[in-house]
Formats: C-alpha cells, sequence, structure tokens
C-alpha cells in the first residue's frame, strides 16, 4: 500500500476556457483549466495506478502571480470518476472505487448519471512543496483511498471565489481526464 499526493494548481488570471466548454451554462466564461500532478509519498512523480489500500491526498496550491494583498481563496474541490467508454451523462458511484469517511461526500447536484465525490473542507496548509514553483498559497483538501484497482477516467474540478466575495467564483476543470490504471 503506497501513499500520493495529487497536486491541484490554479491561476485566477489564467485565460477562460472557450466558449465549447462553457456554453449554455450559468458560469459561461467562469471556466479555466486547472493544471494537476501526481507525486508518491516520497515526493517523486508518479503514475495513475492505483491498488486497493494505497492512499491519495489532495492538496492545492494558488499559482495566481500577483494576488492582492491579503489575497485568501475559498475552496471546494470535487472528483468525477467514469467509464473509459462512458459517455458524458454517466458517471461510477466513487464508493466503488475509494473510501472517504468523514472527508467527502458523493452527490450528483439534481443529475442522478452523474455523481462526483465532493471533499468536505478544504483549509489553508503551511509549508509544503509546490510542483510548479512559487505560490500564492497551499490548501488541503483530505484523502482517500483506494478500494480495488480498476480502469477508469477521473476529472478534476475546484470552484473557488475570493474571500469577502469581491468577484464571482471561477470554475477551474482538468483536460483531458486523467486515466487511471492499466491504460493509464
Amino acid at each position: 500500500m503506497a501513499s500520493y499526493t495529487l497536486h491541484l494548481g490554479l491561476d485566477w488570471n489564467g485565460a477562460p476556457i472557450g466558449t465549447f466548454w462553457a456554453s449554455g451554462d450559468d458560469h459561461a466564461g467562469t471556466y479555466r483549466f486547472l493544471q494537476y500532478a501526481l507525486a508518491s509519498a516520497t515526493g517523486a512523480p508518479a503514475w495513475f495506478h492505483f491498488i486497493a489500500g494505497d492512499t491519495l491526498s489532495v492538496e492545492l496550491w494558488d499559482l495566481t502571480p500577483s494576488p492582492p494583498r491579503d489575497w485568501a481563496l475559498a475552496l471546494s474541490v470535487a472528483l468525477s470518476f467514469s467509464a473509459l467508454e462512458a459517455t458524458s451523462a454517466q458517471t461510477l458511484d466513487p464508493r466503488t472505487l475509494v473510501s472517504f469517511a468523514g472527508v467527502a461526500a458523493v452527490s450528483n447536484d439534481d443529475a442522478p448519471s452523474q455523481l462526483f465525490l465532493q471533499l468536505s473542507s478544504v483549509n489553508s496548509a503551511p509549508g509544503g512543496s509546490c510542483p510548479w514553483g512559487a505560490s500564492a498559497g497551499h490548501y488541503a483538501a483530505g484523502a482517500v483511498t483506494f478500494t480495488s484497482a480498476a480502469t477508469y477516467k477521473v476529472s478534476f474540478c475546484v470552484r473557488a471565489a475570493p474571500q469577502g466575495g469581491a468577484e464571482p467564483p471561477r470554475i477551474f476543470v482538468s483536460d483531458p481526464e486523467v486515466i487511471v490504471g492499466s491504460r493509464g
């Protein structure tokens, strides 16, 4: 059993994703790319191959260059799992792949076929080593434990809003999805 860290990096000033990704959505123009990197417990880069008992901690890094003084973000993190052949309208139940007692909940945002894992809390974390160099902030979002070895796609989504509500929230998404398992 091994321990891994999923690093997610967001840049508040990153360019919005094209209209194709946000068409027909209430958040049109607010989607941006989310960087990701996987590291082993030693900090070395790792592959997205997990077996039962492996743990995955999620950390976020604010990569915004020159943020305003007293900058702080309110963040929420979601992970979505789907079969390699799945359409965008169906996802796998996270409970079949990971255990997450106390750190997450399964949600569907009123779309019954689109289950995702919503991490319960994201807290500021001191220190750490950012895979992309300097960062304006570091946050910890909890850990999940894999309960089976399988092949599937996983997507990451982070909703960010500056504390104080000075600006509307922005959504950061991974693209493309990561393939976990033997075809990853």
